[in-house]
């Protein structure tokens, strides 16, 4: 659960407030505005596709889901069949529920610390450029479709994350796609089929009541697990 927490709130750290040195947003309007419209993101509801290549294997895994997001750390990740999965995050609990194995996870919110670089992007306590440097990547596939890519190199790698990749159509300053891979060669991609910009979200939509007659792990007082 841990891994897919860090996958999930490393990426919305990209999808919330991806900041720049001004310097180097003036060698690039790009970045410039994209930073401009995401600092206006209050509340986001999308869907999207899922990509995850795990390198030993040389096996890939598809899935399709939605998130909703509230700013400062109010999260709703679903993903569909056959990969079901429910992830809840609020200021007082995490869960993690899978419907097909009727069994939900309860954490205390201090997990969220591990992955402290990109949870104080999330919650505007820091900026990705004092953790990443940002380099133009040239990709045909990306040209292709109208978007700019970039490269993302964390400035301290850690083993779930040495390199980022972000796709940015410049028409609306949104982030299209972004890519995360790991010290194993490891791959985590999501690339958005829709976004919406500040929706009214039900605040019901930040709590899990868990289905009746499904299993509880409740590891709430166990921080350190």
């Amino acid at each position: 659960m841990k891994k897919i927490l860090f996958c999930l709130v490393l990426f919305l750290s990209f999808c919330v407030t991806p900041q720049i040195h001004a310097s180097q947003a003036k060698e690039n309007d790009v970045i410039a505005n994209l930073q401009k419209t995401y600092a206006k993101i209050k509340t986001f509801k999308a869907e999207f596709k899922q990509e995850l290549f795990h390198r030993e294997s040389e096996t890939t895994q598809h899935r399709n889901g939605a998130i909703l997001f509230e700013q400062p750390i109010n999260i709703n990740w679903e993903t569909e069949k056959p990969h079901a999965e429910k992830l809840i995050i609020n200021k007082k609990e995490i869960w993690d529920y899978l419907p097909e194995e009727e069994i939900a996870y309860r954490y205390h919110p201090n997990m969220l610390e591990s992955s402290h670089i990109a949870l104080s992007v999330i919650t505007g306590q820091n900026k990705i450029s004092d953790n990443f440097e940002i380099e133009n990547l040239d990709d045909a596939e990306a040209k292709s479709k109208g978007f700019k890519a970039f490269l993302l190199y964390p400035l301290e790698p850690t083993p779930q994350i040495v390199e980022a990749q972000l796709w940015i159509d410049p028409k609306t300053n949104l982030i299209k796609k972004a890519t995360i891979i790991d010290f194993y060669g490891n791959s985590n991609s999501i690339t958005f089929t829709e976004f919406k910009i500040n929706p009214n979200i039900k605040k019901q939509s930040f709590i899990f009541e868990p289905p009746q007659g499904i299993d509880i792990e409740d590891h709430y007082n166990q921080e350190n697990e």
